[in-house]
Formats: C-alpha cells, structure tokens, sequence
C-alpha cells in the first residue's frame, strides 16, 4: 500500500470509511463534476502559483498538477461509492506524498481533505431543507472526519521515513567527512599512522 505498513493497520480499523447512505451517495454522485471542480479550486488556494493546478494536467508538463487533479476525483468517487477503501488509501497517499515534502505546517499540508466538506456541501446547497438533508450532511462531515484521520496516519508514515532519510544522509556526510580527514593526515583505516618516505 502506498501509505505503508503503518497505514495498513489503520485502515483495517476504519472499514466504515464513506459508508454513508444510499440517498446521500446517490445526491452526491450527480454532484461529482461540480464536487470536483470546487475542491480542486480550493486544494489550490493553498499554494501561492494558484493556477498550476488547472492550468496543465499533462502527466509530464505539470506532474503535480496532475496527479492532484486524478486522485482528487478518485477520493470523491469513494465519497460517493464507499466500497474501496484501498482505492482511498492509495489516493490519500499520492496527494499527501506531494504536500508531505513541500514548505507546509502539518495543518496546512492536510487542510485539504476538509475542504472536501465545503466542495460538497456547495454542491448540495440547492438541496431542500429539512431533516433529511441536515441527517445527510452530518453522514457527510463525518465520513471526511475519517477520512482525515486516515490522511494524518499516512501523513505521520511519510513524515517519519523523510526524516529518517535525512538521518541517514547525516550519518553517510559524517562518515564521508571522516574518511577525508583520516586520509589528510595519514591515518590508516585501523587506526594506524602510516609511514611517509623510507626513513
């Protein structure tokens, strides 16, 4: 799984991840294109180039853009499906991969799974007013509520093996910097000196 070892478990304890109801999934099915839309223009305002996102979705001249774009739609499939949560899990993953190693805080990395909840409460705001609708919204928020606690547990994942990376790459610079010293001043890899000229 994209999301690693880590995520596995917990997606095994979250199999009623957009299990919503039939008539809420059905609303939101007709509102797939415009949930789209409107939370790609949100996920957007998140960065400072706000148009990248829209402006190629080439897999090769805005890889980003891209990939935002297919797995935004693929989350909003589950949202109104609800019977993959691997599917999910994968999507989640190659959003939170790009934004886990970009300039952003923890909250701003992952702001993006709740803009969902106003993408697709806009796309049902035409929708008659009783209480139906407020049972349907409340289905709604709580399955981006799980959503987002999956997103954070794959979040935490990437963010654990980055900084594992770094240290890795410390370690390696600091072992490199040893050995050119030890060189430099004539020490042999077991501790010796070694001998200069024949004496």
């Amino acid at each position: 799984m994209p999301g690693g070892p880590s995520t596995a478990g917990a997606l095994a304890g979250r199999q009623g991840i957009m299990a919503g109801n039939p008539v809420l999934k059905q609303k939101l099915s007709k509102k797939k294109g415009a949930i789209c839309r409107e939370w790609l223009r949100l996920i957007a305002e998140t960065y400072e180039a706000r148009d990248f996102l829209t402006r190629a979705r080439d897999r090769f001249a805005n890889p980003v853009g891209f990939t935002i774009s297919r797995e935004t739609e693929a989350i909003v499939d589950e949202l109104c499906q609800g019977n993959d949560p691997e599917r999910l899990s994968s999507a989640l993953a190659n959003i939170i991969r790009i934004r886990a190693v970009q300039d952003l805080r923890p909250s701003e990395a992952l702001s993006f799974v709740f803009h969902l909840k106003k993408a697709a409460r806009d796309a049902l705001a035409g929708e008659p007013v009783d209480e139906q609708t407020f049972e349907e919204l409340r289905a709604l928020d709580h399955s981006v509520d799980d959503m987002a606690l999956l997103a954070l547990d794959i979040y935490s994942h990437f963010r654990d093996r980055i900084h594992q990376l770094k240290l890795n790459e410390i370690k390696a610079e600091r072992e490199r910097a040893f050995v050119i010293l030890e060189r430099s001043q004539g020490i042999r890899p077991n501790g010796g000196r070694q001998v200069s000229g024949t004496g």
